[in-house]
């Protein structure tokens, strides 16, 4: 057996100190906005665990942010910088956002700073699986459960250990019906080992290979597993193939639809072709990062932020 490697403390660790200033990088906005499920707060900063890797950060001013990783190895940086999506000029895309809808500016206000991330897309795909009907407490319970039982140990750090998701093909290897009681997920835990079991058949590659084909492509190819719908094929179209303008349509989406669109969407319910009419509306008002001014509006709904919506009519003559 492999022993797991020790460290004291994330103090015993080498720091890097990056440029990121805090309206290009928000810890907090970014890697608590209902996206990713892996990281906690620990004092100061957050700790989070990428692919095989775990990572400490901590803003120490405006402009810097201190990072610890472990492995801390020539690719650490690299892989954080391609996570965090360090190559998107944020400004831009929050002018860019400001263009299309001068809405946009109080949730860009208030959140400046968040980063839609690229995270690995196979745990991307199946811990969203495991996200109908819960909510992010709950849902990064479960994880937290699946990586301790299931995943590959990577560090025990400061006493706390930290471990890889588990791969599609050991959660595919599971009993029927031993991931509703194990990991607490109820009827998504039977879900999730069959399409691990999907996942696991399709390669190696498979779905980063998504990340490079046209958005309704690998959409309509991550809808052809088993109990994925639109809205778990669209957050992993965003959150872990770049495709930037996909939007996931979820009840607080769905609110800011009828807000956004006025009377377009007023009386009518959420059926799957109103699911793509508002994917669609989003997409002509935001263009190419119709997903991050998604994120945007959802962040700030989903923490009770009140934000001026007037009507069509309003916004037309203003």
């Amino acid at each position: 057996m492999t022993r797991t490697p020790s460290v004291s403390a994330w103090a015993a660790l080498p720091r890097h100190t990056l440029d990121l200033p805090v309206d290009h990088f928000d810890l907090s906005h970014s890697l608590d906005c209902g996206q990713a499920f892996r990281w906690r707060r620990d004092g100061e900063g957050w700790v989070g665990v990428v692919g095989r890797r775990v990572y400490r950060l901590e803003r120490l001013d405006r402009r810097r942010v201190e990072c610890r990783a472990f492995p801390d190895d020539a690719d650490a940086l690299d892989e954080l910088a391609s996570y965090l999506r360090l190559e998107v000029d944020l400004g831009a895309v929050h002018a860019y956002l400001r263009d299309r809808d001068p809405r946009m500016d109080e949730a860009i206000d208030g959140f400046a700073g968040l980063r839609v991330l690229w995270q690995p897309p196979r745990e991307t795909l199946l811990t969203f699986v495991c996200s109908p009907a819960s909510n992010v407490v709950r849902i990064t319970r479960s994880i937290d459960a699946l990586a301790r039982l299931y995943g590959e140990p990577i560090a025990d750090i400061g006493g706390t250990s930290y471990h890889a998701f588990p791969t599609a093909e050991v959660l595919a290897a599971c009993r029927p019906g031993e991931l509703m009681q194990t990991a607490g997920l109820g009827f998504r835990g039977e879900n999730l080992r069959r399409v691990a079991a999907e996942v696991a058949a399709r390669g190696s590659d498979w779905p980063r290979e998504l990340a490079g084909a046209d958005e309704e492509h690998a959409r309509r190819e991550l809808a052809t597993l088993a109990t994925v719908g639109p809205k778990i094929a669209d957050c992993v179209a965003l959150f872990g193939l770049r495709h930037d303008g996909v939007v996931p349509v979820d009840t607080h989406v769905w609110g800011l639809a009828r807000q956004l669109f006025g009377r377009r969407f007023v009386g009518r319910t959420l059926t799957p072709s109103v699911y793509e009419e508002v994917r669609g509306a989003f997409r002509e008002r935001f263009g190419r990062w119709a997903g991050w001014a998604q994120q945007y509006l959802f962040h700030a709904r989903r923490v009770g932020r009140a934000l001026p919506m007037p009507s069509e009519v309003a916004l037309q003559r203003a």
